[in-house]
C-alpha cells in the first residue's frame, strides 16, 4: 500500500474509534495485533484493546480525538492529535471528578498487508492526572539568573 492509503486506513481506525464503533475499528487490525499501549491487566491483541477504549470512553464518555498532525513513511504513519473530554465515569478505580482534561498524544502504528499490525502511543499522564486533581504536579525551583553575565 502507499503512504497515502496508509494514513487513510488510520484515519477510519480512528475514525471509528472517535464514533465508539470498536467492532469496525478492530476489523482493521491484524489477527495478531499488538498494541504495545495496554496496561498488562487488559490483556493483549484485540480483547485487550476493546477493553482499553472501553474504559476510556466510560470514564470521559465525551470524548473527543483530533488529529493535529499526521505524517507517514513506508509502513508506517504517525499522529500528533489531541483527547479532549470531561471525566464524569471512574477510571481504573479512581472516582470521577467532574473535571475537562486536554492532552497531546502521539500515536504510531504499523501497518502490514493493508492492515493495523501495532500500535504504540504516549500521553503525559502526569498532566492528565494533576488536570483531574488527582495528583499535584512539583513546583520547579528556579536559580536567580545573573543576566550580565549571559553568554
Amino acid at each position: 500500500m502507499s503512504t497515502e492509503q496508509n494514513k487513510a486506513l488510520v484515519r477510519r481506525f480512528l475514525g471509528f474509534i472517535g464514533s465508539r464503533n470498536l467492532d469496525a475499528a478492530l476489523a482493521l487490525v491484524t489477527q495478531d495485533y499488538v498494541d504495545h499501549q495496554l496496561p498488562p491487566e487488559m490483556g493483549m491483541g484485540i480483547e485487550g484493546t476493546h477493553k482499553y477504549y472501553d474504559m476510556w470512553f466510560e470514564s470521559f464518555p465525551d470524548a473527543k480525538m483530533t488529529i493535529d498532525d499526521i505524517l507517514g513513511e513506508g509502513d508506517e504513519v504517525v499522529i500528533r492529535g489531541t483527547f479532549r473530554g470531561t471525566n464524569t465515569g471512574s477510571m481504573m478505580g479512581m472516582p470521577a471528578t467532574g473535571k475537562s482534561v486536554s492532552l497531546a498524544y502521539i500515536d504510531i502504528f504499523c501497518i502490514t498487508d493493508g492492515m493495523i499490525h501495532e500500535h504504540w502511543s504516549e500521553m503525559d499522564t502526569e498532566s492528565l492526572m494533576h488536570q483531574l486533581s488527582l495528583r499535584q504536579l512539583p513546583e520547579v525551583q528556579r536559580e536567580p539568573r545573573d543576566v550580565k553575565n549571559r553568554r
